[in-house]
């Protein structure tokens, strides 16, 4: 697979991937709470190498994580 170097913003991807897998965390019952800024600086990169990242990490959260519990996203820019 070719790795694509576009501009992107992360909060988007995020969003579109709990959106689009929100009933993973459905179907056992769970809240998803996020804290997505409404925008954020471009990046570069691929953004759907790091959609399925995202992806990775929340149906993980989901599996691992006990029925009627809370998964949090949070997407925060310039963290040190």
């Amino acid at each position: 697979t070719d790795i694509r170097k576009i501009p992107f913003r992360i909060h988007e991807v995020v969003q579109n991937v709990i959106k689009v897998n929100l009933p993973l965390a459905e179907a056992k019952q769970m809240t998803v709470e996020t804290e997505i800024p409404l925008s954020t600086t471009p990046i570069v990169g691929d953004p759907d190498l790091i959609g399925q990242v995202v992806l990775n990490l929340f149906s993980n959260a989901v599996k691992y994580s006990e029925p009627a519990k809370t998964v949090t996203v949070e997407v925060v820019e310039g963290a040190t």
